[in-house]
């Protein structure tokens, strides 16, 4: 399976035009027309308007966060999540058992970078929820890892029939991604970069 992961900056948001919108998404402007002046609103709709116009995608997933956007799309029927952060301080310890298991708070303190754990924590969570419609942000805990009996990690879905794999990335050295995608696991990835932001080249990235 392919999968394409498209990264948007900020200044992506100036090809946003109401023109392009989906029906569903003409909706919802309708309903608050101050989202025009949304940045996040702006560069999510642009790319989500460049996906159905160059990619024609069957399925796909959006994220966004600080005028950022970001996308995973197939061409099959798969069930996808995606989501993206700009990790900022915060009181990780203090915030983790809000939202997280035993067993993800023992992954946590085992990883070398604090941050970079707890927004990996956090978007796989996110991801997971927009793959399974489940309901944010009340099935946080819900989803996400797990320790096997073997000591290994592994995602945590709810449906423990229906697997899930994850990868991480940092397209920027302040930003976090995080693509689900239902098993098997050999999955290509492609890669679309939008707008004139700088991103890390290559992309380092994490698995469990």
């Amino acid at each position: 399976m392919e999968l394409l992961i498209t990264l948007a900056s900020p200044d992506f948001a100036d090809y946003y035009h109401p023109s392009a919108l989906s029906p569903t998404d003409l909706m919802r402007r309708h309903k608050k027309p101050q989202k025009d002046n949304n940045p996040d609103w702006r560069s999510s709709r642009a790319l989500k308007a460049h996906l159905r116009r160059y990619c024609l995608p069957r399925r796909y997933c959006l994220s966004h966060h600080q005028g950022y956007a970001a996308s995973v799309s197939s061409r099959q029927h798969v069930s996808l999540g995606i989501d993206v952060q700009i990790m900022q301080p915060k009181s990780f310890a203090q915030l983790l058992p809000i939202f997280t298991t035993s067993d993800e708070q023992l992954w946590w303190s085992l990883q070398p970078q604090a941050n970079l754990a707890y927004y990996q924590l956090w978007t796989l969570k996110e991801a997971l929820i927009k793959a399974t419609n489940l309901n944010f942000p009340g099935d946080l805990r819900n989803v996400g890892i797990f320790r096997q009996p073997d000591g290994t990690w592994a995602v945590r879905s709810p449906n423990p029939e229906n697997e899930f794999h994850a990868r991480w990335w940092s397209p920027r050295v302040d930003m976090v991604l995080c693509c689900v995608w239902p098993a098997p696991n050999d999955v290509v990835f492609r890669y679309d970069f939008c707008g004139t932001a700088t991103w890390q080249q290559p992309m380092p990235q994490y698995r469990l």
